[in-house]
């Protein structure tokens, strides 16, 4: 088969208690720059440190960047192709991700643009590329915390399996293996990336 259905992600779990102080979004900005600290988010006040991704990662993230800008350019949208930036999902508690690929359409692309360190709107297009360093329970909160805050569809693009699971707004889910290909629905209409062209490096 190349289309099957997965679990939906769940409800979010009530928040323990902090152990350690939370941190307001201004405090996550004046944080010092470290290059071997590899991606650092905010989530609900606390910081999550992630590793620096493998080789297959970065090769695939890129090759999916690739059929996106190729896509927005010859349609000849004004819309934002961006990796690894940051969007400010929540404010109280501060939650900050970094998705490894982001779409942002014309019509929510800040008037401020690219002169500021975060934008303070959901993407509507997520993606997320495993590494092995990956919990399937940290991809699960990211995919939570980007439909909750608004984004309209997430890849959750699986290299090592050769997989990408699908989430919506409504709380649907599935997974593309084999001959399927990827579609950017109605976010991006008329977009088609096989995965046999994406993983067949």
């Amino acid at each position: 088969m190349n289309k099957t259905d997965t679990a939906p992600i769940e409800a979010s779990p009530a928040a323990a208690g902090a152990r350690d102080r939370r941190l307001t979004l201004e405090e996550y900005g004046r944080l010092p720059y470290d290059k071997d600290a590899g991606k650092l988010e905010l989530v609900r006040g606390q910081l999550v440190r992630e590793r620096g991704p493998a080789p297959l990662h970065g090769r695939v993230a890129s090759r999916v960047a690739y059929y996106l800008e190729r896509y927005h350019e010859e349609r000849r949208i004004r819309g934002a192709i961006m990796v690894n930036a940051a969007f400010v999902l929540a404010e109280d508690p501060a939650t900050v991700r970094l998705p490894d690929i982001a779409y942002v359409a014309p019509e929510h692309v800040p008037a401020v643009r690219y002169s500021e360190r975060w934008w303070r709107v959901a993407p509507d297009l997520a993606i997320e590329v495993t590494s092995p360093s990956n919990r399937w329970t940290g991809i699960q909160e990211k995919v939570r915390d980007y439909l909750e805050a608004g984004t309209r569809l997430v890849w959750v693009i699986d290299p090592p399996t050769r997989t990408v699971s699908v989430y919506g707004r409504e709380s649907t889910a599935s997974r593309l293996e084999g001959d399927a290909a990827l579609t950017g629905e109605a976010v991006l209409p008329g977009l088609e990336i096989s995965l046999r062209d994406l993983f067949d490096l």
